[in-house]
């Protein structure tokens, strides 16, 4: 579960329109007391699965974020890796793979409806790992 302001935010921009990819990298900019609205932009590209079903993309996005608070590409590298086989044992098992279209079984309806809940489970799961490395206070 989300705390008050994120979840609230996370809710907000869902409302307005924006994407997987995009309402994680948001978070994470606003958690850093950063703006960057072109590369919040860009990375809409991720979503949908690169706007075809393809890998999840509060995965790619949840992989955004931690590149943000990552101090060098190795441990860029480690954080998605943990990232990767958290949500590959979540959602990638259950689903046959961690494709938006097998995810979501190509419904809109259920994109709807269970998108909101893997989008803040994956946030939840990106700061974990960064306050397990450090790179984020409680």
């Amino acid at each position: 579960m989300l705390p008050g302001d994120d979840a609230r935010l996370l809710r907000q921009l869902l409302q307005q329109g924006w994407c997987c990819s995009s309402v994680i990298l948001q978070l994470g900019l606003d958690m850093m007391g950063e703006e960057n609205p072109l590369l919040v932009r860009a990375v809409s590209g991720l979503c949908g699965g690169l706007q075809r079903g393809l890998l999840c993309g509060a995965l790619s996005g949840g992989c955004c974020m931690l590149a943000l608070f990552s101090r060098e590409q190795g441990e860029m590298h480690e954080l998605s890796e943990e990232l990767v086989n958290w949500f590959d044992a979540a959602y990638g098992s259950k689903y046959g793979g961690m494709d938006c279209s097998l995810i979501t079984q190509n419904d809109p309806q259920r994109k709807r409806e269970f998108c909101p809940s893997l989008i803040e489970a994956t946030y939840n799961q990106v700061k974990s790992i960064l306050l397990d490395y450090g790179r984020i206070d409680n």
